[in-house]
């Protein structure tokens, strides 16, 4: 649930705020 998860926000953020 929580790790899944973490992976998409973490790439996710980078994309929105490099």
């Amino acid at each position: 649930m929580l790790v899944p998860q973490a992976k998409i926000l973490q790439p996710g953020a980078k994309m929105l705020v490099p």
